[in-house]
């Protein structure tokens, strides 16, 4: 697909509350001039981002970190990917810095059952 054809095809999977900023944007794709990003992915997903992304999620992110509110209440994969996860939002970005967070967090069963 060229860059238009990801942008319409974008707005078209959008649903529940993008539902009217969707269907502004497919309008305004109807219209001439186009809008500047019609056929700029990036400029598209700047927008996109702007508009819906959460801008406290990296305070939300660094608060839980810092606190020790990660705690294992699922599986040990689940538990290291949300811990994973977390700790890319705040660009903690290396291995030693997220493995902390995983042995501090885990339960306690499993904790016991790696050391013995």
């Amino acid at each position: 697909m060229n860059h238009g054809q990801q942008v319409r095809f974008a707005l078209q999977l959008l649903e529940a509350e993008a539902t009217h900023w969707k269907q502004t944007n497919l309008d305004a794709l109807q219209a001439m001039p186009l809008p500047a990003w019609a056929g700029d992915w990036q400029q598209f997903k700047d927008m996109f981002n702007q508009r819906f992304q959460d801008r406290q999620a990296v305070e939300r992110a660094t608060h839980q970190l810092l606190t020790g509110r990660i705690v294992q209440t699922t599986s040990v994969r689940k538990f290291i990917d949300q811990v994973m996860d977390t700790c890319q939002k705040v660009g903690w970005n290396q291995e030693a810095q997220w493995m902390a967070i995983v042995k501090e967090g885990l339960k306690d069963e499993v904790t016991s059952a790696m050391a013995g």
